[in-house]
């Protein structure tokens, strides 16, 4: 372990370098047009944050960082990208996995779909999602 891996106790491996706010104000957005292309200057800040470590399985740790991308348009000051996400690292075999969610409906897994730990150790065979209306708001 390289002392400048380790925040708060934790080796977060190539994932500690992250930590901390990026920011940038030369990108452009580029969408195809039926008459062509529309470029859109941009702004953006994306936040890395250590978020601490998890077991899987009793015998799987990951180190994890989440992180908070926000893109705004520099003709209007509006946001038109906002993306919410988690870097996870697994010290054993050196595997990122990249999972993030763009309020559009867009989901994904980034890297590989499944890490090798998981493709060994357990298979998802269904799943059920809990209705809101049957919790309590607490806050």
């Amino acid at each position: 372990m390289s002392k400048h891996t380790i925040i708060e106790g934790i080796n977060y491996g190539p994932l500690a370098a992250l930590v901390g706010t990026w920011k940038g104000d030369k990108g452009v957005d580029r969408a195809p047009e039926p008459e062509g292309e529309t470029r859109n200057p941009y702004y953006e800040t994306i936040v890395f944050e250590a978020a601490g470590d998890v077991t899987n399985a009793e015998k799987q740790t990951l180190s994890i960082v989440s992180y908070h991308q926000v893109v705004t348009r520099k003709s209007h000051d509006k946001v038109f990208h906002d993306q919410l996400g988690y870097w996870l690292w697994d010290p054993e075999d050196n595997t990122l996995v990249e999972s993030f969610i763009i309020p559009r409906g867009v989901a994904v897994i980034a890297g590989i779909i499944q890490a090798p730990f998981m493709f060994k150790q357990a298979n998802t065979t269904g799943l059920t999602h809990t209705d809101l209306n049957t919790l309590g708001r607490v806050s």
